[in-house]
């Protein structure tokens, strides 16, 4: 008796243990309902608090000239200028278009042209801003030669670094010449004027599709990353992005160093920042009418050590493709959707505010436009042309390669 006991426990043990094991086998083969059946385990259950969800492109220079002329663009943040060289007697004073009707100034408007590369500005530290240094130092737009043949990008990295970068395409290129002394020294590239953020309609630029890549991000909360594509040549120089935010507060992100050949994707991470929802710090952000963030970009730096031998004096040459950045949102978009009431519909606080920051930024920029064209017009014909290097170039086919710029450094120095 005790031993058909003892055989029938068995045999209900190993039954059991077949079915469980069947069973095993059977969710292994079968998706999840909500999962993919082709979806990697760390990649689906983490897809929801990946940190790195909320990326965007600050400002893309091998497409930058081309959308600042774009339709939306053009008509609404850079439109045309038809009164740039017309003189204030011939301007009609009941005309806003034409003379502010509060400051009675003449009206410019900052043109697509206007932010072309070959207007943007080098501007050296006090100690390094020789006329020869600065005469040397500019921006241009350059042209590449042949498409990037290293590694292939897949079809998955949809951000590859060479994604994007063929022969004809155009990237922000600068020359600086620093000082041979032995100090420390740096430059400063930046747009002749400040990138708007603004539209005629007070609205901000980014929140339309065609106002994105060129310069602009809104929403952004804390920064988790930045990322900036440079190319270098060998140079221990450093170099640093400058962002403007809606309070008109400057940071600048120490990306790295440039010590290397062709292009490679510099990074800056954000020591202080915490991907665990339970390690932070939780709190109740106002809202409306309190304006929602967002940050421009502002410059590039480029920092030339001068100390313990590090350094190198004389010409300088780096190229920018684009800033990438990776932050958390500053108001959760589906916070809109779960409001009843328009507040700005009702109110118009926030269009009025952005009304009167971009006629702020108009005062300033037409203050610019206005000492630019009276300096042009003082100098007459002895203006130089922008681009140096264009003139370079057309010497050196006909065969008198870097002939007279030697002559001309002799001379200077």
């Amino acid at each position: 008796m005790f031993k058909k006991l003892i055989s029938i426990g068995l045999a209900s043990f190993f039954l059991i243990w077949v079915m469980v094991a069947v069973s095993n086998v059977h969710a292994q083969d079968k998706p999840e309902p909500d999962k993919p059946a082709d979806a990697k385990s760390t990649d689906y259950y983490l897809k929801d608090v990946n940190s790195n969800n909320v990326e965007e492109t600050l400002i893309d220079f091998t497409q930058f000239e081309t959308l600042v002329g774009k339709d939306y663009v053009s008509k609404k943040v850079y439109k045309p200028d038809q009164q740039r060289n017309k003189p204030y007697k011939d301007r009609d004073i009941k005309n806003k278009d034409q003379i502010d009707p509060k400051t009675l100034a003449p009206v410019f408007n900052i043109t697509a042209e206007d932010l072309q590369y070959k207007n943007w500005t080098v501007e050296l530290n006090s100690s390094s801003n020789s006329v020869h240094n600065r005469r040397w130092s500019y921006a241009k737009k350059v042209t590449l030669i042949k498409p990037y043949q290293g590694e292939r990008v897949s079809k998955e990295d949809k951000g590859g670094l060479r994604k994007g970068i063929g022969h004809g395409a155009y990237v922000l290129g600068a020359r600086i010449h620093f000082p041979k002394n032995h100090y420390n020294a740096y430059a400063k590239i930046s747009p002749p004027f400040e990138l708007r953020a603004y539209d005629e309609d007070g609205r901000v630029v980014p929140r339309q599709k065609e106002g994105k890549f060129i310069g602009i991000i809104d929403n952004v909360g804390e920064i988790k990353k930045i990322t900036l594509d440079v190319s270098g040549r060998n140079f221990r120089n450093g170099v640093a992005v400058r962002l403007k935010d809606n309070t008109d507060t400057v940071k600048e992100y120490f990306m790295g160093y440039v010590y290397f050949a062709n292009w490679r994707r510099l990074t800056w991470n954000n020591p202080n920042y915490i991907t665990s929802v339970d390690h932070r710090t939780l709190f109740r952000v106002p809202l409306y009418p309190m304006e929602i963030p967002h940050v421009k970009f502002d410059s590039l730096i480029v920092y030339r050590p001068g100390q313990f031998g590090q350094f190198e004096g004389g010409d300088f040459v780096i190229y920018f493709r684009k800033i990438d950045m990776w932050f958390d949102y500053a108001v959760a978009p589906t916070w809109f959707d779960d409001l009843d009431i328009d507040d700005e519909l009702q109110w118009k606080i926030l269009t009025k505010r952005a009304a009167e920051q971009k006629r702020k930024e108009e005062l300033k920029f037409r203050e610019q436009i206005e000492l630019r064209r009276q300096e042009a017009q003082k100098m007459g014909s002895n203006v130089e042309k922008k681009d140096i290097a264009e003139k370079d170039d057309k010497k050196s086919d006909a065969g008198d390669k870097g002939t007279e710029t030697t002559k001309d450094d002799k001379k200077t120095e």
